[in-house]
């Protein structure tokens, strides 16, 4: 409008200059050379040219007159635009004060309303675009759920109340509603989700964070200790640059990450510790750099599941030195397709450990060192392709341990210094087609058979009897040996 305004007025200027030009020569020429009186004046300014130039600067001069009004007009409500920004700004840092008193107050009820004023509060900052003192807000909220009174007990404490109505509040504001799904963010509208959240250390009572968004920059649940019957993250998503849960403690009965979607640039799990009944990493999606998961330790009396996990990293995933003690372990179905997937020095003491049809499309996928033992493990069906497969060093002590279909599709496999001595171990129709598979300095000491009847592909296999069948242990059977391809027509022939 100013802008129009303004090219109103120049036009308007140039008009009446050259009005002026063209009509005063005539007026001014009647009145001074031919030296008439002012009544012949009023009469040659009536004439077409006098009126022309009358009414072009009576236009000019109204246009002007418009212009300058709209632009005082302007500084005007700019001005009274900044004094009412003032005068909001402080209210609500007066209303932050009286919040920030009814929160410590005494009585939970009192409380609990400072609780809901603060929320309201930080609404109020996101909506005039005050990103920092909405995070304030935030602070304030995960500042007093990490002052746990009493850490050494796993009871609720008496103003858990208040952390109850904290938590259902934060979850409240970071669930996606359905009407809005599109969670690109960006700068002109931010939400709860946008900003950063750090429960360091707190002790939190049956936490329910289904199917909300973190994408604020640091989203911190590190030395976080989880109570009560649940601590539930099911469809959440983790978009913030990273994600920690490093030494947390999950006490709660269920831990569930079911169809959570990890795509922090770092995840972090470093030496967390799960001691619930069970854990569910069930279909959960992991993307980003890196995700970490090295020393952790799964207690769980029933069930740790990452079956139908997929992992998308542009790095690695690694669970070195985790240990599984959970009856049973499960990552069925579970795909992988990063560069590098790592399991080195892993004790899986479950009752049953099951990488069933499991998918390693890493260039290195490594169990080097593993430790399998407890009734049961199982890689039944699983595949394993990229560049490297690493089981050097591993040790298979359950009863019986199956790579039945297994394929081995890396470009080099290596079992190099394995050692199988549980009751039984077989390969039964598996898939050996890598370029290289090794089994050099493998103890065969199961109890029973180690089987390598009816593979689907034996493609250049090393073992230590190569040159000396003699030396092959009885227990290792077939007897025949190289074991006869059961599908000759196979891609992969079979090769000594």
């Amino acid at each position: 409008m100013a802008s129009m305004l303004k090219r109103c007025g120049i036009g308007l200027g140039a008009l009446v200059g050259i009005g002026g030009v063209y009509a005063a020569p005539p007026i001014i020429y009647s009145c001074a050379v031919t030296n008439e009186n002012w009544g012949d004046f009023w009469r040659a300014a009536a004439t077409p040219y006098g009126a022309t130039t009358a009414g072009l600067f009576a236009l000019s001069a109204g246009g002007l007159a418009f212009y300058n009004g709209h632009q005082e007009r302007k500084v005007n409500q700019a001005v009274e635009d900044r004094r009412h920004d003032a005068d909001t700004i402080r209210t609500l840092r007066e209303r932050y004060t009286a919040a920030v008193e009814q929160l410590a107050n005494d009585s939970t009820t009192i409380s609990q309303a400072g609780v809901y004023a603060i929320a309201a509060l930080a609404d109020d900052w996101l909506r005039i675009n005050q990103i920092a003192d909405a995070q304030v807000c935030i602070n304030l909220l995960c500042a007093y759920l990490r002052s746990t009174p009493d850490a050494s007990t796993t009871e609720p404490p008496p103003d858990q109340p208040v952390r109850d109505t904290i938590m259902r509040t934060i979850a409240a504001h970071l669930t996606v509603p359905d009407s809005d799904p599109d969670e690109s963010g960006g700068a002109e509208s931010k939400t709860w989700r946008d900003l950063d959240y750090d429960f360091t250390g707190a002790h939190l009572h049956d936490v329910n964070l289904d199917r909300v968004v973190f994408r604020g920059e640091r989203t911190d649940f590190a030395d976080v200790h989880f109570h009560g019957q649940q601590a539930s993250f099911r469809e959440t998503e983790f978009r913030s640059s990273r994600t920690r849960f490093e030494r947390a403690e999950f006490h709660s009965r269920v831990a569930s990450f079911q169809e959570a979607k990890f795509h922090s640039m770092h995840t972090a799990f470093f030496e967390t510790n799960f001691n619930g009944v069970s854990t569910f990493f069930t279909n959960a999606q992991f993307h980003g750099d890196a995700i970490h998961f090295e020393g952790a330790i799964f207690m769980n009396r029933t069930v740790t599941s990452f079956a139908g996990a997929q992992v998308w990293c542009r790095k690695d995933i690694s669970f070195d030195l985790a240990e599984f003690h959970s009856s049973r372990t499960t990552f069925d179905s579970a795909q992988f397709h990063t560069p590098v997937a790592t399991f080195a020095d892993v004790q899986f003491d479950s009752r049953r450990t099951s990488f069933e049809n499991v998918q390693f499309h890493a260039d290195q996928t490594s169990f080097m060192r593993a430790g399998f033992d407890g009734k049961n493990t199982s890689f039944r069906g699983a595949q394993f392709l990229g560049t490297s497969l690493i089981f050097d060093e591993a040790k298979f002590l359950a009863d019986t341990t199956s790579f039945i279909e297994a394929a081995f599709g890396s470009s080099s496999t290596s079992f190099r210094a394995a050692s199988f001595s549980g009751l039984g171990a077989t390969f039964r129709q598996a898939k050996f087609a890598s370029d290289t598979t090794i089994f050099a300095f493998v103890n065969f000491e199961t109890t029973h058979l180690c089987e390598f009847d009816d593979p689907g592909a034996w493609k250049n296999m090393v073992f230590d009897w190569d040159e000396d069948l003699s030396k092959k242990p009885d227990r290792v059977v077939p007897a025949e040996w190289p074991p006869r391809v059961s599908r000759p027509n196979d891609e992969a022939a079979t090769s000594t």
